[in-house]
C-alpha cells in the first residue's frame, strides 16, 4: 500500500516564541545574548526622543511635535490624528550642522494619552543620512542589559 508523502513545513515564528528565546548557544558553546522584542515590536533599533517638524501633504507649513525616532522612522504624537499618507519631516541631530529633512509614510495611526500617534518610516534617504541617525542612537541609546 503506497504511503502519502508529505512535504516537511517550517515552523513559523511569532513575536511570542521569538522574545522566549533570551538566549542561544552558539557551536562553540559559547552564550550568547538575544534581544529579546516586546509583544508586537518588530524593531530592531531603539527609539529615543526628539522633536521633529511635521508637514503632511495637506498643510501648507511645519508643525512642531514631540517625537521618537528610531533608524528606520518614527512616531510623533499630535492633538489631532494626521491626514494623509505621504509626510515631511525636519530634525536636528545632535552633533550634525545641517538640518535632517526626510520624507515619510504614515503606516498607522493610534491613540495615545496626549492626542493621536503617527507611526511613520521613512522613505528613501541619503546614507549619510541613514549613518547619521544611526550614530544618535548607538551614542544615545541605554546600553544592553547582561
Amino acid at each position: 500500500m503506497p504511503t502519502e508523502r508529505r512535504t516537511p513545513t517550517r515552523e513559523r515564528r511569532t513575536p511570542a516564541s521569538t522574545a522566549k528565546r533570551a538566549r542561544k548557544v552558539v557551536p562553540d558553546r559559547t552564550e550568547v545574548r538575544v534581544r529579546e522584542r516586546r509583544m508586537g515590536d518588530r524593531r530592531e533599533s531603539p527609539r529615543l526622543p526628539i522633536k521633529v517638524w511635521v508637514k503632511n501633504s495637506t498643510a501648507d507649513r511645519f508643525e512642531q511635535v514631540q517625537g521618537d525616532i528610531s533608524v528606520g522612522g518614527m512616531l510623533f504624537v499630535d492633538k489631532l490624528p494626521i491626514s494623509g499618507k505621504k509626510i515631511d519631516l525636519r530634525f536636528k541631530l545632535p552633533g550634525r550642522a545641517a538640518e535632517v529633512r526626510v520624507h515619510g509614510e504614515v503606516v498607522q495611526i493610534s491613540k495615545k494619552d496626549t492626542g493621536y500617534g503617527a507611526h511613520v518610516r521613512f522613505g528613501e534617504m541619503e546614507l549619510e543620512t541613514q549613518r547619521a541617525i544611526a550614530r544618535f542612537i548607538d551614542a544615545h541609546a541605554a546600553p544592553a542589559p547582561k
